[in-house]
């Protein structure tokens, strides 16, 4: 158990550290590389840090909504007709749905 605790922590510990030193390297290099007259003093590690730390967690939901994507499109018939009969019979109780008789249909 000690040990599983342990290798979490490290885990833990090595998720944020590399974005910091990651962030601290690109803000070292572009003061570094930007003439006097463009840098921004405005900008500290922490708002650097928070930009890479989003860029992470944006990157990752991206790849997940991709791969989504993907196996929705190997059965998109299936997906296309499930999704129809839901919004169906989430409206089958407004106004336009009992006109339509939404209720009575089950496929497409």
């Amino acid at each position: 158990m000690k040990t599983l605790m342990k290798r979490s922590v490290a885990a833990a510990g090595t998720i944020f550290s590399i974005p910091i030193f990651a962030s601290a390297a690109y803000a070292f290099n572009e003061f570094r590389r930007t003439p006097g007259d463009q840098i921004s003093y405005h900008h500290t590690l922490y708002s650097i840090y928070y930009q890479a730390m989003t860029n992470l967690f944006m990157s990752k939901l991206g790849s997940m909504a991709m791969q989504q994507f993907k196996k929705d499109c190997e059965d998109a018939v299936n997906v296309n007709e499930a999704l129809l009969l839901k919004l169906l019979d989430r409206c089958k109780n407004t106004d336009y749905g009992k006109v339509h008789k939404f209720s009575n249909i089950t496929s497409r």
